[in-house]
């Protein structure tokens, strides 16, 4: 077009042949790999905002919130979903992926399930922009198979999902420059893991009157003392209780399984004393009485190695068997 402009008329082919010959190449931007997939998994299905931007006022795991965010490093960029209890500022679930297929955020629909499933009911919401993801129908399907309510905030408005995308914006504030030099996937999960850790667990939040939490809240709901009423804190008081029981359970497991381990112990310790005064015997035994111990010996050997709860002691019968078999090698050929 430069050229045509110049008033120079030049057949297409010939200009194609001398940018060949001089190596010469036009940009071309190419299409978006991302773009193609949101445009193949996107659907009309868009849900009515059922929050309304009232994110305290169901209370606790009533509203949860769920976004995507972009995280650079050194090598590349990876991509976490997550999803915010708006009440408790809690991340219940997240999940870092490597690329943006629809599994990750599905995956961490399943972490949020498996973590709180008993707190949560059909009058959960899950709330989210209109990004092709959450319009997905494996999301939407998702949803529903757990009996969720699905809302999304106004289109290109992000203070319909206010707590999340802050919560995404205090994360990259403390970690983003530590993270841009990161070397490998594995290394930003950990980094994630233990930020999102500290973020539960031990930040201090303005929102819930300066607590880390609202651990020290469950407590006060019980004496009164706290500003929150029991009925909004029951989901998560039911939820700290089921995780006492599930321990309860497993110290109770542990400890059946250490008695039986211990009675065991002492069963095989017993056959052990037994092999050895039969050894001790051997050398003055007759020929059948030493075909007799020896298979004794190695019926007991084949029962107490299948636990290998004693190493030092196996070893020491092993070699006593060695033994025999240098001595009178016919005796381990008896039926």
């Amino acid at each position: 077009m430069r050229l045509l402009h110049k008033g120079i008329r030049m057949n297409l082919k010939k200009i194609r042949r001398l940018m060949r010959k001089y190596g010469l190449k036009c940009p071309y931007r190419g299409p978006n790999p991302y773009r193609r997939m949101a445009k193949a998994i996107r659907t009309n299905a868009v849900f009515p905002n059922a929050v309304n931007r009232e994110f305290v006022k169901g209370g606790v795991r009533k509203v949860l919130l769920t976004d995507i965010t972009y995280i650079f490093y050194d090598s590349g960029v990876c991509y976490l979903s997550t999803i915010l209890d708006a009440f408790t500022r809690e991340i219940l679930a997240y999940q870092l992926s490597k690329n943006l297929a629809v599994d990750f955020v599905l995956q961490t629909v399943d972490r949020l399930v498996t973590a709180h499933g008993s707190t949560l009911d059909d009058t959960t919401i899950i709330h989210s922009d209109q990004g092709c993801h959450y319009t997905s129908k494996a999301f939407i399907i998702k949803l529903s198979d757990n009996k969720f309510v699905q809302s999304m905030s106004r289109k290109g408005n992000c203070w319909d999902n206010a707590p999340q995308e802050s919560f995404f914006g205090h994360m990259k504030d403390e970690i983003k420059y530590e993270i841009a030099f990161m070397k490998t996937f594995e290394e930003v999960q950990a980094k994630i893991d233990d930020w999102i850790d500290y973020y539960n667990n031990d930040r201090y939040q303005w929102e819930l009157e300066k607590l880390k939490g609202l651990k020290d809240e469950i407590i006060k709901s019980i004496t009164g003392e706290s500003v929150y009423s029991k009925e909004i804190l029951a989901p998560l008081v039911t939820e700290v209780d089921a995780k006492v029981r599930e321990l309860e359970e497993q110290c109770s497991t542990a400890e059946k399984e250490i008695a039986d381990s211990t009675a065991l112990l002492k069963e095989l310790n017993a056959s052990y004393n037994e092999i050895i005064s039969w050894s001790n015997l051997y050398d003055t035994a007759s020929i059948e009485s030493k075909k007799m111990i020896a298979n004794a010996i190695i019926k007991r050997v084949d029962v107490y190695s299948g636990y290998r709860l004693n190493i030092e002691l196996n070893v020491n019968i092993r070699q006593f068997l060695i033994g025999l078999d240098e001595k009178e090698p016919s005796l381990f050929f008896t039926a």
